[in-house]
């Protein structure tokens, strides 16, 4: 949780003794949780579906963390999943962003096993690049091991990666930060930019020439 950014600023565990997470890992623990064989090939399961969900919201009941006022309460639990477990992405900014789903709920869960159904074969690649190593491969930027990555983490490495360049871009070539892929995509088009090309922000080339002329048309003006 460290290494991913939950233990800096405000956040709500940097206010915690780490031994909030003990009934969180005696539950983990429990044969109550029966998560640990669900990757996003298997989402198609509706049992394995509500499985995740139920986990999520034990996770969040255990540590008290979703509040009326708090929106990023899924942040925290789906970090602790794809690490525990790897069996979904996490749902941080990035994330969000990237992938437009907004909340971790039934919904997007089908929405992500339908991703990964069209791109199935460049997932799998992919898996296989991280995965397919052997100890006779060993190289100083690796080292081999029995804990191979899941669709769900190469998922969200995707959307991750994806949000991060959507909203680097945005603040590039604006002077502002996007928190969500829809106010950049808004704001966008605000600016005199058509639907479809609204939401080509990533293309870093297009959006700066199209800054560059709406600034010209501006002092003109």
């Amino acid at each position: 949780l460290a290494s991913w950014g939950m233990y800096r600023g405000s956040t709500f565990v940097l206010q915690k003794s780490v031994r909030i997470f003990e009934p969180v890992m005696e539950y983990i623990a429990s044969p109550e949780c029966d998560v640990w064989d669900i990757d996003v090939d298997n989402y198609i399961k509706d049992e394995n579906i509500n499985k995740l969900i139920k986990c999520a919201g034990k996770i969040e009941e255990i540590l008290k963390v979703h509040k009326p006022t708090r929106t990023d309460w899924d942040t925290l639990v789906t970090k602790i999943m794809l690490g525990v477990f790897g069996n979904v992405p996490a749902f941080d900014a990035y994330f969000k962003i990237g992938s437009g789903l907004k909340n971790f709920e039934e919904h997007s869960l089908g929405k992500i096993k339908n991703f990964y159904d069209n791109h199935k074969s460049k997932i799998t690649k992919e898996l296989k690049t991280f995965n397919d190593k052997s100890p006779n491969e060993e190289k100083a930027n690796y080292r081999y091991t029995d804990r191979h990555y899941t669709n769900a983490k190469i998922i969200d490495m995707i959307f991750f990666t994806k949000g991060l360049l959507e909203d680097t871009c945005w603040g590039n070539y604006t002077g502002e930060k996007s928190k969500t892929r829809g106010n950049a995509i808004e704001s966008a088009r605000k600016a005199g930019y058509k639907e479809s090309r609204a939401k080509n922000i990533m293309n870093k080339e297009w959006f700066k020439e199209r800054l560059e002329k709406v600034k010209k048309k501006e002092k003109q003006k």
